[in-house]
């Protein structure tokens, strides 16, 4: 067994993390959950769409006697400031959420692979003390499903 990963958390660090994180959520009343029928159905701004919005302001703010009186300049430059301040935050809780994702992937790939271990030894000589039925419960995470295929009728000369 290759053990990459050994941590060992102590409830109270746990409970630290969990604390600080709820503390950032706290400190930031203003973020927004969005339903998936929202998402889906919202208008999607891509990183690719940067360079449109840049100029599409910039032209607007040169020529403002254009524009019709429902567009609010001044809103679009406070979204436009919203989204740039959030941007170092995201970034950083991305990361923060990458290497936790990362943590708990290696620790579950040591477990199976420790668990592994212990199946095919309790597989080879499980038998010889009695263990083959208590093992062979274990033995379904391993069947393989035949993939049926259709059966073709066979051409009629």
């Amino acid at each position: 067994m290759k053990n990459k990963i050994d941590i060992t958390l102590s409830a109270a660090q746990t409970n630290e993390a969990v604390v600080a994180v709820a503390a950032v959520a706290t400190a930031m009343p203003y973020l927004i959950t969005l339903s998936v029928e929202e998402r889906r159905h919202m208008v999607k701004a891509a990183e690719g769409t940067e360079g449109f919005i840049r100029s599409t302001l910039e032209l607007a703010r040169q020529n403002p006697h254009l524009l019709p009186s429902l567009v609010d300049l001044e809103k679009l430059d406070r979204d436009l400031a919203l989204r740039e301040d959030l941007a170092p935050l995201e970034a950083a809780l991305t990361l923060l959420a990458t290497k936790v994702n990362h943590t708990r992937r290696l620790a579950a790939a040591d477990l199976f692979e420790g668990c592994l271990d212990i199946y095919h030894t309790l597989q080879r000589h499980g038998q010889d003390q009695g263990l083959d039925e208590l093992v062979a419960p274990l033995r379904a995470r391993f069947k393989r499903r035949r993939l049926q295929l259709p059966t073709i009728p066979a051409p009629t000369p």
